[in-house]
């Protein structure tokens, strides 16, 4: 496609072909950027690789072993949840557990307790602010996809309309 003009003024011209080609460059580029943005892998999968980063801090924890096993589906069901009701509360985490029947029973020890208690709070706060990040930085890529499309579609037109939005 050859978006050149031509006049007796060589070197107007040889500036507005200049400009016009570098104008079409900077459109193919947004939409090869674009393009290769809708192709980026999907939230469900950074925040799953996001998660496991993020619980290497909590290797002592008493649910870390289930949470790393992607092979188990867990983290995958947990995902389901943060889709369906925006967070995850430690019921959430216990009942899905329970529904794989995986049970975390009761401590006669007190302190014990409290350990588990705390380790499924600690958990349950990394999941919800891992997951609210990631949705952040997904609008945010969303945003900037949306932006370079624009600018594509306006750099177009610019050429297919002579000059005229410039």
């Amino acid at each position: 496609m050859s978006y050149g003009l031509e006049s007796s003024n060589t070197e107007a011209v040889y500036k507005l072909n200049t400009v016009s080609k570098t104008i079409d460059e900077m459109s193919r580029n947004y939409k090869e950027d674009f393009q290769a943005e809708e192709n980026l892998v999907d939230a469900k999968k950074v925040f799953l690789t996001s998660l496991e980063e993020k619980l290497d801090v909590l290797a002592e924890n008493i649910l870390y072993e289930d949470l790393v096993d992607e092979e188990n589906g867990l983290t995958s069901e947990i995902f389901d949840i943060l889709e369906e009701k925006n967070m995850i509360t430690k019921k959430d985490i216990l009942d899905l557990l329970e529904k794989r029947n995986e049970y975390i029973m009761g401590f006669e020890d007190f302190d014990t307790n409290m350990k588990v208690e705390d380790d499924i709070n600690k958990v349950t706060r990394l999941i919800n602010e891992t997951y609210k990040i990631g949705k952040l930085n997904n609008l945010w890529k969303q945003r900037m996809k949306e932006n370079k499309k624009v600018i594509s579609t306006q750099l177009d037109r610019c050429f297919k309309g002579n000059f005229k939005c410039c």
